[in-house]
């Protein structure tokens, strides 16, 4: 195999892949809008005696997912100090890796987004449906991290300095 044919099937395969981004952010909205209107109807039928915190939580749930682009910039801007990087205008330096780099980050991203999205429906669950605020938590960062994992990058190399920080931005930018 010769490296210009691995070359194309990489640019063929990144608009598949940037496709899916916007297809994830229709399913991650569509499953926020059943879960506002599962809260809804939980709150109209819940009992007096306290029975509306999951109905409750649920509604909030799906009132987060439905905004999904709007928080992860704000996490973004909470955990790394700028909005959310555009994943799908991310073009690596010219050199032979650029490829393989644009499509790994574009496939850790979409990964990323269904994390934020698991984090969220994870904290609607109570602790004993397998939920649970750290490890809704965990997704949620960890989605955050990957989305931005060019920015990410950057700054854990600066972190470490010296030839670390020199080798990520001549890979990254």
């Amino acid at each position: 195999m010769s490296g210009g044919y691995q070359t194309d099937i990489l640019a063929n395969l990144v608009p598949h892949l940037e496709v899916w981004w916007g297809v994830l952010l229709v399913i991650v909205t569509m499953i926020g809008l059943a879960l506002t209107v599962s809260g809804l109807l939980g709150l109209a039928s819940a009992r007096p005696e306290g029975g509306g915190k999951k109905a409750f939580l649920t509604l909030l749930a799906g009132a987060v997912l439905i905004n999904v682009p709007e928080l992860l910039d704000a996490l973004s801007q909470t955990l790394l100090g700028g909005d959310s990087a555009d994943l799908l205008s991310y073009r690596p330096p010219a050199h032979a890796a650029a490829g393989y780099l644009r499509v790994a980050v574009l496939a850790v991203g979409l990964v990323g987004l269904v994390g934020v999205a698991r984090g969220v429906c994870i904290l609607r669950l109570t602790g004993g449906e397998g939920g649970g605020l750290p490890r809704a938590l965990v997704h949620i960062v960890g989605g955050v991290l990957c989305v931005n994992l060019t920015e990410f990058l950057k700054i854990l190399a600066a972190t470490f300095g010296g030839d670390v920080e020199a080798v990520v931005s001549a890979l990254v930018g």
